[in-house]
């Protein structure tokens, strides 16, 4: 068998995405079952796809590294959502595998279309989700906690009067 990790990551809280862990969790397992990978550790995080500098990524890739292990996760756009982290995984490409790939070693055409979808992937919906925050604003959506907006706004006004 040869020697793994798994790495899981989902953007934002259980809360929000309660079955993200689970199904990524799922397919790796599966995968790794099938290819013959022995999954010694998972490291898992919530955390934004856009930040390259994710204390479990950076674990997960140093334990790869120390221990010759494979990183496995479900899909290129876990392990990141942007172009910045690919002069940092460079590298690490022999040791990488992503379940919906295959058990392939990625080369670097591959992760660098990969990534570049899913920076692009990243932005469309941060711009997409901005203008209907903005057109529910204009439309008198109040976001956030309305007693909590009312009592700062109070508390900087009394402020500034005094």
């Amino acid at each position: 068998m040869k020697k793994a990790v798994a790495y899981i990551r989902a953007s934002t809280d259980e809360t929000k995405q309660s079955n993200s862990f689970a199904v990524q969790k799922a397919i790796i397992e599966e995968f790794a079952s099938r290819n013959g990978y022995s999954i010694e550790i998972v490291f898992s995080e919530y955390s934004s796809g856009r930040d390259d500098e994710r204390t479990e990524l950076n674990n997960a890739l140093k334990y790869c590294a120390s221990n010759n292990a494979f990183l496995i996760a479900y899909r290129v756009d876990r392990v990141a959502r942007t172009m910045s982290i690919f002069s940092r995984i460079q590298d690490a490409l022999p040791m990488l595998r992503f379940a919906n790939l295959g058990d392939i070693q990625p080369n670097l055409l591959l992760i660098s279309v990969l990534l570049a979808v899913a920076t692009n992937e990243s932005q469309t919906t941060s711009t997409r989700v901005s203008a209907a925050m903005q057109h529910l604003k204009k439309e008198g959506r109040v976001f956030g906690n309305v007693e909590l907006n009312i009592s700062v706004g109070a508390l900087v006004s009394d402020f500034l009067d005094s």
